[in-house]
């Protein structure tokens, strides 16, 4: 998980941005635009990048968004000669797909704090996500009934999902925890349940994560399982 600016992600929660074009790259045959600020994450802090759209005269829609050398690049399907550096651009995120990713990190987070096996990776997704487990897939299974319970009683519960900044010296508790060399760090708790080193998108409480299916556990190798969820 790469660790974010404080600044991009404040930036991240808002659904339309007024902006300028701060720079055109070309990657693999696409045209990449750069904005002053960007309001759209990519694929990154365990979950799929956004999409959206940006206005500069022409609405012009944004097919995926990458991190490279610590800039958030947009590619644009278009030539670049319909863009110029420093123009005033609106980006407007596409909310549904964003608020679908981020119910599925928030259900990913509940899921790993109610078995007590070692999560091994997560991935937020839009319509499907995944989620693996180091542990006895046998012994899981027959928890996985009472787990997948505990989880749609806990989305009733409407639990809050509370996003807190705190130094090395104030975490205490976090699973997931390792060290980098931020001086502060992003945390995401799920109220009474657990607390992890996040930075990716979530809902504002358990109710809102909604109804999410999921798969019979399954095993990728030796002693990991995965589970996928879907909306």
């Amino acid at each position: 998980m790469r660790t974010m600016n404080n600044n991009y992600i404040s930036l991240s929660d808002i659904k339309k941005l007024e902006t300028k074009i701060d720079d055109i790259y070309h990657y693999d045959e696409k045209i990449f635009i750069s904005f002053k600020n960007c309001n759209l994450r990519p694929t990154a802090g365990g979950q799929l990048y956004d999409k959206g759209k940006f206005y500069n005269g022409t609405w012009w829609d944004i097919k995926e968004v990458i991190q490279k050398n610590n800039k958030i690049l947009c590619w644009v399907d278009a030539k670049e000669n319909n863009f110029k550096v420093n123009d005033t651009v609106l980006i407007d995120l596409d909310y549904k797909r964003r608020n679908a990713i981020s119910r599925m990190h928030s259900a990913i987070h509940l899921i790993s704090y109610l078995n007590t096996d070692k999560m091994t990776s997560g991935h937020a997704g839009y319509a499907k996500s995944r989620i693996d487990f180091k542990g006895d897939i046998k012994k899981f299974e027959k928890l996985f009934p009472k787990i997948r319970n505990n989880f749609q009683n806990i989305i009733k519960q409407r639990k809050k999902i509370i996003v807190k900044y705190l130094r090395s010296s104030e975490i205490k508790n976090v699973k997931e925890f390792y060290c980098t060399n931020s001086l502060i760090y992003r945390v995401v708790e799920i109220e009474n349940y657990g607390t992890s080193m996040c930075y990716g998108t979530h809902v504002n409480n358990t109710e809102e994560i909604g109804e999410i299916f999921f798969d019979e556990p399954i095993s990728v190798k030796d002693d990991i399982y995965k589970i996928n969820l879907y909306i």
